[in-house]
């Protein structure tokens, strides 16, 4: 009652209390939840696109099978993607995955709501999936903002008309925030590892370092390649190491703005992306620089934006050259799906036991003194001491080694 009632994420710990209640240490039902709550996501997404393209139809170039390729796809892509195991397969990340479903939840309702003559009813209803949400987690802070961001591109036409057709849903959504602060402002569970009182970490330390992360976050995204749970990243020490992802990430934000200034659906799909991402990678501290879970929902944007592409960009003008640029464009995005669906089953195998764990982290973080901790007590669980006794020795080592220096790892290893 104690994890629940002093917790920023109250309904987080309520679905781990009733899961054990049924099903006490049996981790297998709390992979099914997981499971089954990141499929409702899907679900979720699939819904939203489909009635989005019903809700502003791209006449000149749209057809009924594009209406179908493009949710699909892009939701199945969302979903088999390996950065989500994070958010799905590591148990505890339920809090990321749940908030997620919440987060689609509300933006759905609010289509049906702009869709339907029963607006009250759907709005009321999206209100209350946000409020959800941020009783699940505090991320959940920016839904009120995306949503009014997709009602002018996609049904108003302008933020003063959005907010005028619907007062009422923008009050109830914005009544949310207070619940947010309140959560966080009373004493919780994450005191120590969020906000401005993280030991060490100033805001502007923490931002410094963002810029490079989100280029991190964007090459998996096209390149899921040497995921890691654990990266204990450096901070920045050296000028050129905050400009040079600058140089990248400034003009791609600029992009999204202007696309989003001109009402297209590129630039919410990429404004989807930044912005989901702000609570966790600008100004507020957070223990970990950068971890992959931080993506699950921002992941829904560049998927949609890939699809699309493929989808659009090369489509002719004849019925026979039309048929067969679908036919090449499901070829692409099912041999994409399926490259996506087989990491994520390599991935999974990471989570298959406490050693393979952590030397997967060690693989891509070799100084990872969290990662080779866990390793030491796995190989000694398993009575493997030599082997343990020779980590435990490097470990010494490589602590020493650390010793006045501004690792951040140093701290954590202590």
């Amino acid at each position: 009652v104690n994890h629940i009632t002093h917790s920023t994420r109250p309904l987080t710990a309520l679905s781990f209390f009733l899961n054990y209640r049924m099903s006490g240490k049996n981790a297998a039902d709390y992979h099914a939840i997981n499971l089954l709550i990141h499929i409702w996501a899907g679900l979720l997404l699939y819904g939203i696109i489909r009635r989005t393209l019903k809700l502003k139809p791209d006449k000149g170039r749209s057809t009924g099978i594009q209406t179908l390729l493009l949710p699909f796809f892009a939701a199945v892509i969302w979903v088999a993607h390996p950065l989500q195991t994070e958010s799905v397969t590591y148990i505890v990340q339920r809090a990321e995955s749940m908030m997620g479903m919440f987060y689609l939840l509300t933006l759905y309702l609010t289509i049906r709501g702009i869709s339907s003559e029963k607006h009250n009813l759907w709005f009321g209803a999206a209100a209350a999936a946000c409020l959800l949400g941020m009783l699940t987690k505090p991320i959940m802070v920016t839904a009120p903002i995306m949503i009014l961001l997709y009602d002018r591109t996609f049904a108003a036409g302008s933020f003063r008309k959005a907010v005028k057709l619907r007062r009422g849903l923008y009050a109830g959504l914005a009544a949310t925030w207070a619940v947010v602060a309140f959560l966080v402002i009373s004493p919780n569970e994450s005191s120590s590892t969020t906000g401005l009182s993280v030991e060490s970490l100033t805001p502007l330390k923490y931002l410094a370092v963002q810029p490079g992360v989100i280029l991190h976050y964007l090459k998996l995204i096209a390149w899921p390649d040497s995921l890691c749970l654990d990266y204990a990243w450096p901070p920045v020490t050296k000028i050129a190491n905050l400009i040079q992802p600058l140089l990248l990430l400034i003009p791609l934000m600029l992009l999204s703005g202007w696309l989003l200034w001109k009402k297209l659906p590129g630039g919410f799909c990429m404004a989807w992306f930044f912005i989901i991402l702000m609570p966790t990678s600008t100004l507020i501290p957070v223990a970990d620089f950068a971890v992959e879970h931080r993506l699950y929902l921002s992941l829904a944007g560049p998927a949609v934006l890939f699809t699309a592409a493929v989808i659009y960009l090369s489509e002719p003008g004849q019925n026979r050259k039309q048929r067969t640029a679908t036919l090449l464009s499901v070829a692409l995005l099912s041999a994409v799906t399926s490259a996506l669906v087989y990491r994520t089953m390599m991935r999974n195998r990471v989570y298959m036991s406490q050693e393979a764990f952590s030397r997967s982290i060690i693989r891509i973080r070799p100084h990872n003194f969290r990662a080779k901790t866990m390793l030491i007590d796995a190989l000694i669980k398993k009575l493997e001491f030599e082997e343990a006794e020779k980590e435990s020795s490097q470990l010494i080592i490589d602590l020493l080694n650390t010793v006045g220096s501004d690792d951040p790892q140093y701290s954590v290893a202590t």
